[in-house]
C-alpha cells in the first residue's frame, strides 16, 4: 500500500502524487472532513440498517485524510481501477466505489471554494464580464492516459501519435493566480490541442 504519511512529509512528493502541497492538503481536508460527515450522516438516515453497526469488512482507508489522498490520488495520477486496488490494497471494485463515493464530495468541496469554472462561458462579453478581475491568461492542453477502449472506433479516437497511448484530453484556460478559468469538453487524445482550440470556438470566448 502507498505508505501516506511518507508522501505527507514531503511537498515533492506530495505534488508528484496528489497534485497540491501538504499545506493546501491540509487546508482542503477541514472541508472535505465537514462534507464527509454531511454525506454519512444523510445516508445513515436515508438507508435502514440491514447490519448491525460496525458488520461487514473493514475500510482500508479510515481517516478522513486517507480517503482524501487516495481521491486526489486518483485524479492526478488517473490509474486504472485495477491498478489503484493495487495501490491501496484492496480489489478493483472497491477502489471503484471509493471514487464513486468521494470523487462527487471533493467536487462540491472545490464548488465551494471556488476553485472549478464557475460556468460556462459563450463569448469574449461575457468572459470580461465575468473575470473582470484577470489580468493574464494561459491556455494550456492536459492528456491523460486511459485504459485501452474496447470499441474500434473509440481506440482510434483515443489514440495520441504524440504519447503513443490512448489518452483524453481538455484544454484548459487559467489566470495568474492558476485558477482554473474555462475547462473544455474531454476528448480524445488523437485530436491535436490546436484543432480541439479551433472546435471549441476558444478564440471567441478569450477577450484579444
Amino acid at each position: 500500500m502507498i505508505n501516506i504519511e511518507m508522501a505527507m512529509r514531503s511537498d515533492r512528493i506530495m505534488k508528484a502524487v496528489t497534485g497540491v502541497t501538504i499545506e493546501e492538503f491540509n487546508r482542503l481536508l477541514v472541508k472535505f472532513t465537514e462534507e464527509l460527515e454531511k454525506a454519512r450522516l444523510s445516508s445513515a438516515s436515508a438507508a435502514k440498517r440491514c447490519r448491525a453497526s460496525g458488520a461487514g469488512r473493514k475500510h482500508t482507508l479510515n481517516t478522513a485524510s486517507e480517503k482524501l489522498f487516495f481521491i486526489l490520488f486518483y485524479l492526478k495520477c488517473y490509474p486504472t481501477y485495477d491498478l489503484a486496488g493495487i495501490c491501496f490494497d484492496v480489489d478493483r471494485s472497491q477502489a471503484c466505489r471509493w471514487v464513486e463515493e468521494w470523487l462527487p464530495i471533493l467536487t462540491r468541496v472545490l464548488e465551494r471554494e471556488a476553485v472549478l469554472p464557475a460556468k460556462e462561458v459563450t463569448s469574449s462579453t461575457e468572459f470580461s464580464e465575468i473575470f473582470h478581475e484577470v489580468t493574464e491568461l494561459y491556455i494550456d492542453g492536459t492528456e491523460r492516459p486511459v485504459q485501452r477502449p474496447v470499441e474500434v472506433e473509440r481506440q482510434k479516437a483515443c489514440y495520441s501519435g504524440k504519447k503513443k497511448r490512448h489518452t483524453v484530453e481538455n484544454l484548459i484556460v487559467s489566470d495568474e493566480h492558476k485558477r482554473v478559468l474555462i475547462l473544455t469538453p474531454t476528448r480524445g487524445g488523437r485530436e491535436h490541442d490546436y484543432t480541439l482550440f479551433k472546435e471549441t470556438d476558444l478564440g471567441d470566448v478569450i477577450p484579444v
